[in-house]
């Protein structure tokens, strides 16, 4: 984690589950933001998470790349929405529709599939076992109420970034458990879990 409320280009996707290439090019495209571009690895806020979600559904949906950069000029300069999380879209044979009657829709098109972001976080109360965007490993928690975003151990506000660096600098387990004794044994396998998955996307 680069500071809590901000994610690595890495991190961002793990958490968003998409390629680090396909972010990479997003990124360098304009098509998602990133909050602090011209930072030394670049870095993403929560509100950019959101957005780089957002244009993953879309692109799973069969939303072609230009449809969803017109769509995000649109909102932008028509409807002064500036983020793609606070809008709501129409999908229909590759292409975005825009605003009917408070949905962003085409109606009775034929494979129209409409997409508002409460579907995007319908995941979010799914079993904590399951990833989703904020949980993303089993025991991690990303809460934006929570040390700005950080990935932290589930039930606690202990960044799981520290807990791997403790371990990294020869504490033992034991150790950890003794120095935070509101962490579950599990929280151990966790975080490494997530350091695990983050750095095999830095790859």
């Amino acid at each position: 984690m680069a500071g809590d409320g901000f994610y690595t280009a890495a991190e961002a996707a793990k958490i968003a589950r998409v390629p680090r290439s396909t972010l990479d090019y997003w990124t360098r495209t304009g098509l998602v933001p990133a909050s602090q571009r011209s930072a030394r690895p670049r870095l993403f806020s929560f509100a950019d998470l959101r957005d780089i979600v957002v244009v993953e559904k879309l692109r799973g949906q069969g939303a072609k790349t230009r449809a969803i950069r017109a769509a995000l000029d649109w909102v932008r300069s028509v409807a002064d929405v500036k983020r793609l999380a606070h809008a709501s879209f129409g999908v229909d044979a590759g292409g975005l529709v825009m605003p009917f009657e408070g949905q962003l829709v085409a109606p009775h098109a034929k494979g129209q599939y409409v997409l508002a972001m409460s579907d995007v976080y319908r995941q979010l109360g799914a079993d904590p076992e399951e990833p989703t965007v904020l949980r993303p490993v089993p025991g991690i928690l990303i809460d934006p109420r929570v040390r700005g975003g950080a990935p932290v151990i589930e039930g606690t506000r202990i960044p799981a970034q520290l807990v791997v660096e403790y371990l990294q600098d020869g504490l033992s387990n034991e150790e950890l458990l003794s120095l935070y004794p509101s962490l579950p044994p599990s929280a151990i396998h966790a975080a490494l879990e997530w350091d695990r998955v983050t750095r095999g996307q830095a790859a």
